[in-house]
């Protein structure tokens, strides 16, 4: 179960949950058993004088409890949805002016599934392991192309690749890398903008060109 679990904490980041809950669970089980055969009594020890000390308990929980109301009363004060993580003025946006059911829009996969939530297409989203061509039918690796395209390797020509996915759209963080690279690409104009992300179009004339 252990290995099971580290090595898809290994293949995809979203899996740690999983590790820090059910494999401490299990660490914590062959931990204690190891223990036991050991004839090692600290567990027993710690044990009588700690959980049978009241005055422990009260100072567990009431620490426990500072942490939870600090915890509570500081995400109160935030809104429901992150704005510097998800798009959700870039998306009222695109819901706004853009036919935005069938737009097709080059993304972060990061916030995908907030595009998929308000029935936008995504380029990809967080579930990364269904763009490999194993999975997707198409016969590329979306990902790898979305890993080109953002990260500006040498072999992918951004723009290049926005046709091949029929695309005319970027919408990045402002602090990317090919956010900053498109701001002096003439071949796009932001089209929308605010403190965290931007929209770009590819502009073409009536023949396809720019």
């Amino acid at each position: 179960m252990i290995c099971g679990i580290t090595l898809m904490t290994f293949i995809a980041q979203r899996h740690f949950i999983f590790f820090c809950t059910i494999g401490i669970l299990y660490f914590s089980i062959i931990l204690k058993r190891n223990i036991d055969d050991n004839k090692d009594y600290t567990l027993k020890i710690l044990e009588k004088k700690l959980l049978n000390n009241n005055l422990f308990i009260v100072i567990l929980l009431f620490v426990v409890s500072l942490v939870c109301y600090f915890k509570l009363n500081s995400n109160i004060k935030e809104g429901f949805i992150s704005k510097n993580i998800y798009p959700e003025a870039a998306v009222n946006y695109i819901k706004d002016n853009l036919d935005y059911k069938n737009v097709k829009i080059i993304n972060d996969y990061d916030f995908g599934s907030y595009l998929l939530f308000n029935d936008i297409k995504v380029f990809a989203d967080s579930r990364c392991d269904l763009y490999f061509k194993e999975f997707n039918g198409l016969n590329m690796d979306i990902l790898d192309d979305y890993s080109g395209i953002m990260y500006l390797y040498k072999d992918y020509d951004y723009d290049t690749y926005l046709k091949k996915y029929d695309a005319n759209y970027f919408l990045l963080k402002i602090e990317s890398e090919l956010y900053h690279v498109l701001e002096h690409d003439e071949r796009y104009k932001l089209v929308y903008y605010d403190d965290y992300f931007g929209l770009y179009e590819r502009i073409y004339d009536e023949k396809g060109n720019i």
